[in-house]
């Protein structure tokens, strides 16, 4: 750990509680309006939790990762896709790749299948992957040939059965890939998220 991370780790621990394991910072002082013991970080528009440290904000998920891996992450992935569920067990640092393999449905898709485009000038769905040595591939299925309803659920078929086969091999496809937005954590009867 260089001496600016030490100094910032120190610093945390003066400030706030960290319960790795359940991903939340306690204050350990009254200051400004917030009593001791009160749950620190506020819930962002974007749905991730944000922390203040020195007067300057952080994400929540990656303060606890450098918390916990005494290393910044370059990339945090929140395994089950809910952004305010910090709990050590649901973060994971990754590459850039490897969280866009844990990735919901964007909202420009217009097939409703995360991998899987309508080509009018071919008049066809294609399923697109990227394989074990990183390429990426594609195959299409032609709707003169199957019709519309079966060339898509054809599309779609492939992906998923070329999906499971790279991941076979390590790829880290995660089951929420492609799945519609999660809800957030704070909408879980369970959790409560902690007051601005």
């Amino acid at each position: 750990m260089q001496a600016a991370d030490s100094e910032f780790y120190r610093r945390v621990l003066d400030m706030l509680e960290v319960d790795i394991d359940a991903g939340t910072f306690r204050r350990r002082q009254t200051k400004g309006g917030r009593q001791k013991g009160e749950m620190a970080g506020t819930l962002r528009t974007d749905g991730y939790m944000q922390i203040s440290i020195n007067d300057k904000g952080y994400l929540s998920h990656r303060v606890l990762v450098f918390m916990r891996d005494g290393v910044w992450p370059k990339c945090v992935d929140h395994i089950n896709g809910i952004k305010s569920d910090n709990r050590s067990s649901n973060l994971r640092s990754v590459t850039i790749s490897l969280n866009a393999r844990n990735q919901r449905l964007g909202a420009a898709n217009k097939t409703g299948i995360m991998g899987v485009r309508y080509r009018p000038a071919r008049m066809s769905y294609d399923a697109y992957w990227i394989d074990a040595n990183g390429k990426r591939r594609h195959k299409s299925f032609s709707c003169k040939k199957y019709g519309d309803l079966i060339a898509k659920s054809l599309a779609s078929e492939y992906r998923r059965q070329m999906i499971s086969g790279v991941n076979k091999c390590g790829a880290g496809y995660t089951k929420t890939h492609g799945s519609k937005r999660a809800p957030n954590y704070c909408e879980q009867a369970q959790h409560k998220c902690p007051k601005p």
